[in-house]
């Protein structure tokens, strides 16, 4: 599993990446850790590596980093 820091705008951008997190195939699973205005933290339950997982995502639009021990995502604009 992968702990991941999403952050948003709106409600709209949290409830388009669990759509997208249900669309991905390694994700077996995910839950929903903690939820504020600004961020929600996700989490993931997956086959693979984090750089399948990476790309996988990557694909859908969103980008998966891991800065100083800590996993974020984001949407690739």
């Amino acid at each position: 599993s992968i702990n991941v820091k999403f952050e948003h705008k709106n409600l709209n951008e949290l409830s388009n990446v669990k759509k997208t997190l249900y669309k991905v195939n390694i994700i077996d699973n995910f839950n929903l850790e903690k939820f504020s205005i600004k961020d929600s933290d996700f989490k993931i339950f997956y086959y693979g590596n984090p750089k399948r997982l990476k790309l996988e995502l990557l694909s859908f639009g969103y980008d998966l980093n891991n800065e100083k021990g800590y996993w974020g995502l984001k949407l690739n604009e």
